[in-house]
Parts: C-alpha cells; sequence; structure tokens
C-alpha cells in the first residue's frame, strides 16, 4: 500500500531518485512498477494460500 501511494502521490520524486541510476521513459518506469506491483501482490497471495491448502489437505487425509 505504501508503495502505491508513494507511487501516486510522489511519482516525480521516484523517478528522480531511480533517474539517478537508471535512464527510464516514462512509460517503461510506470511498467516496471506496475509489473513490480502485481508480482509482489502474487507473492503474497501464494505465501498466505499455498500454506492453507498444505493444512487443509493433511486435515483430511
Amino acid at each position: 500500500m505504501i508503495w502505491f501511494l508513494v507511487f501516486i502521490f510522489a511519482r516525480q520524486w521516484m523517478k528522480q531518485v531511480h533517474g539517478k541510476w537508471f535512464q527510464l521513459s516514462d512509460p517503461t518506469f510506470d511498467a516496471i512498477h506496475y509489473a513490480g506491483m502485481a508480482v509482489y501482490k502474487i507473492g503474497i497471495l501464494l505465501l498466505n494460500v499455498v500454506p492453507f491448502l498444505a493444512l487443509y489437505l493433511i486435515r483430511t487425509s
């Protein structure tokens, strides 16, 4: 949530900070951050669902 809020409200500051290391166009910068947020969300989902499924399968055996 913090990443999203900083991306929305302080996008230029983030681009300036990252611009010191990488030369990115605006669409590339947006795509990288959007993909990063998606991967993070999927990772959190998997880290919660997989243990739940494992416990469920052990319980039903």
